[in-house]
């Protein structure tokens, strides 16, 4: 397995970058702190996953996006990966096969091609720091000796020797062979035994509580007749006190009925009688007051009535056209609002086009160029400027072309005229051709005649330009235009003088509306000031504001109007009501005195009397009335009732005395014989008992099968262990051997185990002589028999050279000539396996690029 590319979005401070790296050595060089440890534990997320997955507990999450976002392309036996993992709100990993696209979706496992390196492996074996090497100089010889024989340099493996001893100390703990001691098996036997012995003894004392269970039931059934005859007792107890209340009740029925007074005259009075007087009494005296009550509201409300005025009589009559008058206002208020803003907008209109004005022609406008600028045909103008723009342009062009060629024709003969003087003077000079001279003359004449002036030469026809002035200023009607209209181009001109006129004839358009409002203003004012002559109104304020005052009088008439209709209204209703309410008061009168007269019939002619009496005569029904209800509640029978003799409740309550007492002595005993049983079930428990030899039988099973276990675990991983030595390690020690060799130049040539009652020791062929380890070894040397182990280690277990080796300063300690040997052992493994290395030393990594092919990456914070 190769790590091409590392791409980071975000992680930890590293944010948007990407590393490339190659398949052999890969140097990080860079500062403290400026994130080579950031780098490598990118890699062992890539290779792991997250740890932990809590993106707010993970160190690397960045501060300010809240995750870690990152991939990395993976080249794994020919065959191309892009490992995507993030840490948002939950792990996740992408595994992308770039070959098929096939992309398959994990939370957080470890990359399914490093199955065979578990991530305690890769960080104790596979990654080799300057700590860890240095750690070895803090041990004592012989702990650095086990750790590399038996562990071979890695503290991921346990030592064998150790695990054999613990598992024979927990087989001893279980079981001895030699007997001694008291294991766990020796203490579930003679546990089991005393289970046995208590099970004997259990069963004689069966027959025993069998007795007192009997006596028990027997005392239970005694009970629970002593009870049934008890409650019975208690019913007729119940029936015979039942009965006690209905006589007490019964008597005092008949003792309240003999009170009555003219009993028969009484029960032919209706009920309500009293209730029927005191009520028409409230009557009476109520509606005597409300008659008085209404009669004070009529003659108030009378006094509060106001007569309307003769000037107010006139304006109320035109209150029928209120609605016609408020409609006229709201016209008239429109009239002059568009009056106004008709005005507005002929002032705003007038300022624009004087600004116009002045911004073409430079100066104000008068009244007569207003009239004549409307009169412009703007068409007609324009094809009059184009045809002055044309003119200007062809008389350029014309006098360009003829002072061209009055050029062209003097370069002409002054050329002849050079050709003629040579000429002339090559005949004078060479003697063979003087016949040339006679030319040379010819042509000196000829374009002297032609450098004369001519006056036959063609004149060029120029546009009359005045003419043209003289229409545009008959299209103007006598304005004149600005100098730089005929200088320049005059489109934009002509636009904005476009925009004036039509400014012009908008704002006689704007004229003739308000002109027309005007009018119509003046027609609704002049009838508003004939319908206020009417009503005698004063329009020497203005008829709006006379209108608005007169409006607000008739609302005022109107309102107050209707203030009195209701007040007359009201009174009406009174008087009606008060009619009703004196109809109500005579018959109330006579319903009143019909009871007077027959109460005092009933007292013997005093009416007082017979109220006192009536008044008794109810609380006595009442109270016979209560008594009868409660007696109704009570179910009895009248031969029962006659037969009641109040001995009989004194004889049942002695009775269920007796019961009770018995009972209560019942209960004890069978309380004192039930405890007694109990003991003895809890003494001698057989069920208990037997459940626990039960127990005790399986955990003495499953020791059994525990101390069986762990006895062929013993002799399986003791064989195991013989094996992997005499198969795995002469290779282990071979290459050591290869690796020491080549770093100590060839001072140290094989490494070598001797065993000797059961003991091993190191040592090492120095120059042909055995010598032990610890004698041959200083502290420096020992880290490098150390990192030799390890990378023996790293090939054994990964064989197929997937996992990059990983190594942190682990050089640093090296002196040059032993650091340059090493550095062809990191050669020779960089072949076949991927390296990274991490340094914060310059030097080291210039040495380590100078004599190997190394992929230098500087790390920056």
């Amino acid at each position: 397995m190769v790590i091409n590319k590392i791409s980071y979005k975000t992680y930890g401070r590293i944010l948007d970058r990407e590393i490339q790296l190659k398949k052999g050595l890969n140097i990080f060089i860079g500062d403290n702190e400026s994130g080579k440890t950031t780098i490598f534990n990118s890699i062992y997320s890539t290779l792991f996953g997250f740890n932990p997955t809590n993106r707010d507990k993970h160190p690397y999450t960045n501060w300010d996006k809240k995750e870690i976002v990152f991939s990395t392309e993976i080249n794994h036996l020919e065959e191309l990966f892009l490992v995507e993992r993030s840490l948002k709100s939950v792990p996740k990993l992408n595994l992308v096969q770039m070959s098929n696209g096939h992309v398959q979706t994990f939370r957080n496992e470890a990359l399914p091609f490093i199955h065979h390196v578990s991530e305690g492996m890769f960080e104790k074996v596979f990654y080799l720091s300057a700590e860890d090497l240095n750690s070895v100089e803090k041990e004592t010889w012989e702990n650095v000796q086990e750790k590399l024989i038996f562990n071979y340099g890695s503290d991921y493996l346990r030592k064998t020797s150790d695990v054999l001893t613990s598992l024979e100390q927990e087989i001893n703990s279980l079981w001895r062979r030699d007997k001694r001691g008291n294991p766990l098996i020796n203490q579930l036997q003679t546990e089991l035994g005393q289970l046995k012995i208590q099970k004997i003894r259990a069963e004689e004392n069966y027959d025993l509580m069998h007795k007192e269970i009997d006596r028990l039931d027997q005392y239970k059934s005694e009970q629970i007749s002593n009870e049934d005859l008890k409650r019975k007792r208690e019913a007729e107890l119940k029936n015979l006190r039942k009965i006690l209340p209905v006589k007490e009740l019964m008597e005092k029925i008949e003792s309240l009925n003999k009170k009555v007074f003219k009993k028969d005259e009484f029960e032919g009075f209706s009920t309500s009688l009293l209730s029927d007087m005191k009520s028409k009494e409230e009557n009476f005296i109520a509606l005597k007051n409300k008659c008085d009550q209404i009669i004070e509201s009529i003659l108030e409300l009378k006094s509060q009535l106001i007569p309307m005025s003769a000037h107010d009589e006139k304006l109320f009559e035109i209150s029928s056209e209120l609605d016609t008058l408020k409609f006229q206002q709201n016209e008239l208020m429109r009239f002059e609002h568009e009056e106004h803003s008709k005005l507005e907008e002929l002032i705003r209109m007038g300022e624009k086009i004087d600004a116009q004005y002045r911004l073409l022609f430079g100066n104000g406008m008068e009244d007569k160029v207003k009239e004549n600028l409307k009169k412009i045909q703007v068409l007609d103008l324009i094809s009059l400027l184009q045809k002055y723009s044309e003119g200007i342009e062809t008389n350029r062009i014309n006098e360009m072309q003829s002072k061209y060629e009055a050029i062209n024709h003097k370069k002409y003969n002054f050329v002849l005229m050079s050709l003629g003087i040579v000429l002339t003077l090559l005949g004078f000079v060479l003697k063979p051709v003087q016949q040339v001279t006679l030319l040379g003359v010819g042509i000196l004449g000829y374009s002297l005649a032609k450098l004369m002036p001519s006056k036959k030469r063609a004149r060029v026809n120029f546009v009359d330009l005045d003419r043209i002035e003289e229409q545009i200023d008959i299209a103007t009607h006598g304005i004149k235009l600005p100098e730089y209209v005929f200088r320049e181009d005059s489109q934009r001109f002509l636009s904005k003088l476009e925009q004036l006129i039509t400014l012009l004839f908008d704002e006689e358009v704007l004229n003739e509306k308000w002109d027309q409002i005007l009018v119509q203003k003046h027609e609704l004012e002049a009838k508003l000031e004939e319908l206020f002559k009417r009503a005698n109104l004063d329009t020497s304020r203005g008829v709006r504001l006379t209108l608005q005052y007169a409006l607000l009088q008739i609302d005022t008439l109107i309102q107050s109007n209707e203030l009195e209709n209701a007040k007359k209204m009201k009174i009406a209703h009174l008087e009606d009501n008060l009619l009703q309410v004196k109809s109500e008061y005579s018959v109330n009168e006579e319903e009143l005195n019909s009871i007077y007269e027959t109460i005092k019939r009933f007292g013997e002619g005093n009416l007082q009397f017979g109220k006192d009496q009536l008044m008794k005569n109810l609380e006595l029904q009442n109270s016979i009335k209560v008594f009868k209800e409660e007696l109704s509640n009570y179910q009895f029978d009248l031969e029962q009732l006659v037969n009641f003799d109040v001995m009989d409740i004194d004889k049942l309550e002695d009775e269920i005395r007796v019961l009770q007492v018995r009972d209560k002595e019942l209960t004890e005993a069978i309380v004192q014989l039930t405890s007694t049983i109990e003991i003895m079930k809890c003494k001698f428990d057989l069920d208990r008992i037997e459940s626990d030899i039960l127990a005790c039988e399986e955990n003495l099973h499953e020791v059994i099968r525990r101390r069986d276990e762990l006895m062929v675990t013993f002799e399986i991983l003791k064989w195991s262990d013989e094996k992997f030595r005499v198969k795995n390690q002469p290779d282990i020690i071979h290459r050591v051997s290869h690796f020491m060799s080549v770093m100590t130049a060839q001072k140290y040539t094989q490494v070598l185990i001797k065993e000797e009652n059961n003991q091993y020791e190191l040592q090492f062929l120095v120059n042909g002589e055995l010598m032990s380890a610890k004698r041959a070894f200083s502290k420096g040397t020992i880290q490098q028999l150390y990192f030799a182990y390890r990378l023996a280690v790293i090939e054994a277990l990964d064989p197929e050279n997937q996992m990059p080796l990983v190594l942190d300063e682990a050089l640093i300690n090296w002196d040059q000539s032993r650091f340059d040997e090493t550095l062809k052992i990191l050669d020779e493994i960089s072949k076949d396996r991927q390296i990274l290395f991490f340094t914060c030393h310059k030097g080291i990594a210039l040495r380590m690029i100078n004599q190997l092919n190394a992929n230098l990456i500087e790390v920056n914070s």
